[in-house]
């Protein structure tokens, strides 16, 4: 006979009543959205590229593009907020307030299913508590809460769901196939979601199995095995249909997959401990390792820490029998967050232990248990037990609101472009300006461009200039030489402005600068001197590396290329012989085509002058910030003169690149144009 498996909460005399808990339960996810709103507004709905890119995903939708399975630009990490927010497009019209409605709505559903947990484990006291604990959250639970980033917030959602129906089958004295159907559709869609539903798979699983194992006839196990499979490889369906049928084929298990040797994951561990923690529970701010006052990271994981235990030996002391032990539900959520540590510890990602949005995860569960010790103490310890469950609850909600509040709102700042200078807060200014010059497209970091995109419905596109390099949207960009004059717009930070503006002296060209919104705009951006091409023949160009692949650099055709053949090492050379008649040369350019990657380290253009032996330096690459490396072409200019030869000179080096050239052309001066024009 199967045993049952229902938990033992307290005695509902010592429970509250049903009509207080839905009151209370109100109350907290009211002042959830009231504390959620007042980081919204206070912020004036910014956003940042990642969720801009949402928002233009959400607007392609919208559009009639199609559904995209993935965030665009990378083949992991599902379309659900997308779909989401393009509903929400539909009702209030695309803008970033309607598009951070969509986790702002999910982190409210998050609080009201912490609550059902709770209770479902513990008690409807638990469930109040829990979800008093979530809506007056930590700032990491608040701010992610509202980020529509691609599914943090949602994977929260569908896992706490999971949990609560992974609760039902361990509870239910013979388990139903339509709850465990039900239990795979939700992992299958929170699968293709985020995989870092991998946490509520792996401990769901061996709770569930081992409890199944243990209760039911092997042919029950299998029946529910096939029906949960099933289930769940319908939920996740978009994913299974892009990894099977794309090409190069599993896409996103060759991008999440890798390990780490033992001694790394040690230090992930130690790093989620010491520095991931202490941002979850509240004591620091994202990207920082400087607790918010004194003492703070010491008490969260005492106070966590502390609560954790009391659970775990509640859970312990009121199941005498082993059997009874493994199923007590409180065990689901205590090997989860087990599961949690060890996963991320082990995983390539654990290194971002200051930035710990790969552990968001935990609150699905983290509070339930904080809310099953306060709850035990409240009920079990008589006076003093509920004098110390208050003062707890008091403790935890005080120290969440400092999380919050503690030397103002923990409103994170916005990325950061160049030596410590940020994003602006608004653009409006530089949108303005853009359309009063009549300007569509720019040259400009991905912090600012996606963001751009979306804050101006796309009316402005952009050009990935620097880091960071990932390319989201490909039909944005333009690397075309022959646009230069049309399309040469940069917007930069003032640090960079700096620099560029000098890059651009070295490489012979004038400029426009004008100061919008923070930010520098170089445009008009021209050569010093008219340049004419001067052909050049195979014959004239010289190397010590595949000779003849030199007519490969005159044919222009980017798709051909002159190679190396070897590692990129100093000393590597390429001269261009002009001889005794030649024009007065003013500059040249390097076409790198589809090989970006075998761009020289570091380039030295040299001149012989006519009549003379010695080498004169025209141009170094090292440190020369105007040329972009996500760009195709190097245009180079310098004071003309007439040489009989050009070298270039590699002094640089890379173990693994060869250096490549897919064209080469050189320019002058016509022959009646004034010195000095």
């Amino acid at each position: 006979m199967a045993l049952t498996t229902q938990s033992s909460p307290s005695p509902r005399s010592k429970d509250i009543s049903p009509r207080l808990a839905l009151l209370l339960i109100t109350a907290a996810l009211c002042a959830g959205a009231a504390l959620r709103a007042d980081f919204l507004i206070a912020s004036n709905f910014g956003i940042e590229s990642d969720e801009a890119i949402v928002g233009l995903m959400a607007k392609h939708i919208l559009r009639g593009d199609g559904i995209p399975v993935f965030y665009y630009g990378q083949p992991y990490m599902g379309s659900l907020e997308a779909i989401c927010a393009a509903a929400m497009f539909m009702v209030f019209g695309q803008s970033n307030f309607s598009l951070q409605m969509t986790p702002f709505i999910f982190s409210i559903f998050h609080i009201a299913l912490v609550a059902v947990l709770a209770q479902r484990v513990w008690s409807r006291r638990a469930g109040c508590i829990s979800a008093w604990l979530t809506a007056i959250s930590p700032a990491a639970l608040t701010i992610w809460g509202c980020k529509a980033r691609g599914g943090f917030i949602e994977l929260v959602v569908l896992g706490t769901l999971a949990l609560i129906l992974a609760h039902s089958s361990l509870t239910e004295e013979k388990p139903k196939l339509k709850t465990t159907a039900l239990l795979g559709f939700v992992l299958g869609i929170s699968w293709w979601v985020n995989n870092q539903s991998i946490y509520y798979i792996a401990s769901i699983g061996l709770v569930v199995g081992v409890s199944f194992l243990l209760r039911l006839r092997f042919k029950k196990v299998c029946e529910h095995c096939v029906c949960g499979a099933l289930a769940f490889f319908l939920g996740g369906a978009p994913f299974w249909y892009f990894n099977i049928f794309e090409t190069p084929r599993w896409q996103t298990f060759s991008r999440l997959g890798g390990s780490v040797s033992f001694g790394e994951a040690m230090k992930h561990f130690l790093g989620l401990v010491s520095e991931s923690f202490p941002i979850i529970a509240g004591a620091r701010r994202f990207w920082s390792d400087e607790d918010l006052y004194p003492g703070s990271s010491l008490i969260s994981i005492l106070l966590y820490v502390g609560t954790f235990l009391l659970a775990v030996l509640w859970a312990k002391s009121r199941s005498k029998s082993c059997g009874k032990i493994i199923r007590e539900p409180i065990w689901l959520l205590t090997i989860f967050m087990f599961a949690v540590t060890a996963i991320f510890s082990f995983s390539s990602f654990g290194y971002l232990t200051t930035a710990p949005r790969y552990v968001l995860p935990m609150y699905s569960a983290l509070f339930v248990l904080v809310a099953c010790a306060l709850e035990s103490a409240w009920v079990e310890g008589g006076r003093a037990g509920k004098k110390s469950a208050a003062a707890l609850m008091t403790c935890f909600l005080g120290f969440h609101l400092l999380s919050n509040y503690a030397g103002g709102r923990g409103i994170p700042g916005e990325p950061v472009i160049f030596k410590g200078e940020r994003v602006a807060k608004d653009q409006r200014e530089l949108y303005e300006w853009l359309g009063k010059e009549g300007y569509s497209h720019i040259k400009t970091n991905y912090w600012i461009g996606y963001r751009a995109a979306f804050e101006t419905d796309e009316r402005v596109t952009f050009t990935r200039f620097k880091e960071p390099f990932t390319l989201r949207i490909p039909e944005y960009e333009i690397v075309d030489p022959e646009l230069r004059d049309e399309y040469a717009v940069y917007v930069l930070v003032p640090a960079q402005g700096i620099r560029f503006a000098k890059s651009l002296v070295d490489l012979g060209m004038s400029y426009r600068r004008t100061h919008v919104d923070g930010y520098q705009v170089f445009d008009h951006i021209q050569f010093r001197h008219p340049r004419k091409e001067i052909p050049l023949s195979s014959s004239q160009i010289e190397s010590q590396m595949r000779q003849n692949w030199i007519p490969r650099l005159l044919d222009a055709d980017s798709n051909t290329r002159w190679g190396s053949g070897m590692p990129q090492r100093e000393g590597m050379e390429m001269s261009i012989n002009l001889g005794e008649d030649a024009k007065r040369v003013s500059g040249l350019d390097i076409d790198y085509g589809f090989w970006p990657q075998d761009m020289p380290r570091r380039l030295i253009i040299e001149g012989k002058r006519k009549g003379q032996s010695d080498w004169c330096l025209l141009f170094d690459s090292h440190e020369n910030y105007a040329l972009d490396i996500a760009g195709r072409v190097w245009q180079i200019g310098f004071e003309p003169e007439y040489f009989s030869a050009i070298r270039l000179r590699q002094v640089g080096a890379d173990s693994i690149f060869d250096w490549s050239m897919a064209g080469l052309r050189l320019y002058g001066l016509e022959e009646e144009t004034v010195d000095g024009f």
